[in-house]
């Protein structure tokens, strides 16, 4: 690999509607965090919580927060300073009033979510775990039951951007539609595929991507896409693969790595950024929700006028944050906090190197 510094991504990112409302798309869920004594086993270079069988396990503490894409995206977003209006759909129960009122405590529109009393709120259980990695029980409920006519489309092809966050059950089915409404429209649309959108269900995700501005997946998630045409190719392999998946329509597709950075294929060229270095002084607290943060904050970035390269420079930085704090959605920081930061890191902290 040859590696040159970019200059490249430091370009204002072009968007083709500058005025109109920001949408987040996908579940919301009622987050509970269990403290209970847990332990681990090592086993084949993973990890595995145990219980044993019969026994009664005392909870020692319950933490209720809001949850799901759409949610978290939406504070992310809210937090940068941006207004914002979230789409989902819950049950009518007192999962549903909790994330709504803590939604609108925080500022973000709801009026376009729906409810459904025939259906349940989704609702996640989230196991403890030393390393912050935790083990989560998802119960997706209403995020899995969205039909076509609670979409509010109208609204969608009125906005400046749609992040369309991980998608569930048939809601997924619903991928072209949205992105196709919003890109016709003249809005930036991202989207953050779950894992069944890259597995099972990968053919909605190509049906949709010839609408896609931006799409995020991580390094395990474009070694499944590849397996059809990365054999048999010399050089990089993810290069190639991200060449395939950009001439498809995605103007940028990044690829996360976790502690390992990020890289960007844009321009016909890929790139890589290794990330904020972690601080000793900063641990992991949980690893829930920062791939919402670090997706969340380089979609916002792009639509603030930031380019490329500060975007993925801002999303690292985010993302850390958010990690190395106990409570939900703690750490985020506001867009000028977040130019406080970058300004402080030393210059090669901020490079961004062409592969």
């Amino acid at each position: 690999m040859s590696l040159q510094f970019s200059s490249d991504l430091k370009k204002p990112f072009y968007l083709e509607r500058a005025e109109g409302p920001l949408f987040t798309v996908g579940g919301a869920a009622l987050d509970i965090y269990i403290q209970c004594p847990i332990w681990s086993l090592e086993q084949d270079v993973k990890s595995y919580l145990v219980f044993e069988e019969g026994v009664k396990v005392d909870v020692t503490n319950l933490r209720y927060s809001v949850g799901g894409g759409a949610a978290n995206t939406a504070y992310v977003l809210a937090r940068l300073g941006m207004p914002v209006s979230t789409f989902f759909k819950t049950g009518m129960d007192y999962a549903a009033d909790f994330i709504r009122q803590n939604l609108v405590q925080k500022g973000i529109d709801i009026s376009h979510a729906v409810s459904d009393r025939d259906v349940f709120t989704g609702t996640s259980f989230i196991l403890p775990s030393s390393s912050g990695n935790h083990t989560i029980l998802v119960c997706r409920g209403s995020n899995a039951q969205v039909r076509e006519c609670d979409l509010p489309l109208d609204e969608f092809k009125k906005s400046k951007g749609v992040y369309i966050a991980p998608l569930a059950g048939n809601f997924m089915s619903h991928l072209p539609l949205i992105s196709e409404a919003v890109h016709e429209a003249g809005g930036l649309v991202m989207h953050n595929p779950s894992r069944a959108g890259v597995t099972e269900l990968s053919g909605l995700l190509f049906r949709s991507i010839r609408f896609i501005d931006v799409l995020m997946l991580n390094y395990s998630e474009v070694e499944e896409l590849s397996v059809n045409f990365r054999k048999k190719r010399k050089g990089f392999w993810l290069k190639h693969v991200c060449e395939r998946i950009a001439s498809s329509g995605p103007r940028v597709v990044l690829v996360t790595d976790g502690a390992k950075g990020v890289y960007c294929f844009s321009e016909k060229r890929l790139w890589y950024y290794r990330g904020v270095p972690e601080s000793g002084s900063r641990p992991v607290c949980r690893t829930v929700g920062a791939g919402d943060a670090f997706g969340a904050t380089f979609f916002g970035a792009l639509l603030m006028g930031k380019s490329v390269h500060e975007a993925l420079v801002f999303a690292s930085i985010n993302s850390l944050a958010t990690i190395s704090q106990l409570e939900p959605h703690g750490g985020l920081f506001t867009m000028h906090e977040l130019n406080d930061q970058m300004k402080a890191l030393d210059e090669s902290a901020r490079q961004v190197v062409e592969i």
